[in-house]
């Protein structure tokens, strides 16, 4: 696989986990206090693989519930809805 495939396989992974939380929430059980062990060893293995400015990128995209946009200094509107779309900006000359 390559750097990109894992990477939109994490947002795969991600998204199932949170859909799998939500499910077992509306049970009755929180589970926050067991999954955030996972949360912290997926930042810190993001944290090995990308730069400062692509993990505050792409920490932003899982956790803020915004409209996925970004802004360049020149004013272009980048979209970033997708975790493909994400990968191509945070690997693009715009990201250090």
């Amino acid at each position: 696989m390559s750097k990109k495939q894992h990477f939109l396989k994490y947002f795969e992974l991600h998204k199932q986990i949170q859909e799998n939380e939500e499910l077992i929430h509306k049970g009755g059980i929180e589970i926050a206090e067991f999954t955030d062990e996972y949360y912290q060893l997926a930042t810190t293995m993001m944290k090995c693989a990308f730069t400062e400015e692509q993990v505050e990128y792409i920490e932003w995209w899982l956790w803020e519930d915004v409209k996925k946009v970004v802004w360049l200094k020149d004013k272009t509107e980048v979209s970033v809805e997708t975790p493909e779309e994400l990968w191509d900006f945070i690997t693009s000359k715009h990201v250090k």
